[in-house]
């Protein structure tokens, strides 16, 4: 005899299925318990194989937004992230109208005086600022920074242990020598020192 809901085969002896725990009943027609319900189990078997393919597409589908929500978490472009964080960008061969600066790259590694009317955070009037490749001083000498062109303007971007923010800075060079560096309406002018 077989469980009409499980399938599974049973003594002819059982009142309750020892798989499901479903009563038996005597009064079942014998046909019904003499073979398994096919129907049945192919029914659980389909259930069973959609539930799984929706679970394997849902999965995917979060692992494709999840990819791609790393891909844009930040609003630079893959040209910015070109060089590595090198701190050295091409300004190409042409000089600009607008520019003094018409060397082919620039680096902003080094220290640099700050010779501005005003500044912020370590890069006060006559102050000292250094940049070495990974950390700065900008605030505290443990700073992150990334240097890098975004069209056409560069951008310093500093994170600051201090204050546990990142903090996005405009660049103008104005010769290799010669930078103003704007943030929260603040500008600071630095002269590379040798």
């Amino acid at each position: 005899m077989y469980c009409p809901i499980c399938g599974k085969e049973l003594d002819d002896r059982n009142i309750f299925c020892s798989y499901c725990g479903r009563k038996i009943d005597d009064d079942e027609d014998d046909s019904t318990n003499s073979a398994p319900p096919i129907a049945i189990s192919q029914r659980n078997n389909s259930y069973l194989i959609i539930i799984i393919s929706v679970v394997v597409l849902l999965v995917i589908v979060a692992i494709l937004i999840a990819v791609n929500l790393g891909q844009n978490s930040s609003s630079h472009t893959e040209d910015d992230y070109s060089q590595g964080y090198s701190n050295t960008y091409s300004s190409g061969s042409g000089s600009s109208s607008s520019s003094k600066y018409s060397a082919s790259s620039f680096t902003i590694e080094g220290k640099w005086k700050s010779v501005g009317s005003e500044g912020f955070g370590q890069a006060q009037p006559g102050s000292i600022v250094s940049f070495n490749g990974t950390n700065c001083n900008f605030f505290s000498p443990s700073d992150t920074y990334a240097f890098y062109k975004s069209g056409s303007s560069y951008v310093l971007d500093v994170t600051s242990v201090l204050t546990s923010k990142n903090l996005t800075f405009t660049v103008k060079i104005i010769d290799n020598d010669n930078i103003e560096v704007t943030g929260s309406g603040r500008t600071t002018t630095l002269k590379r020192m040798n």
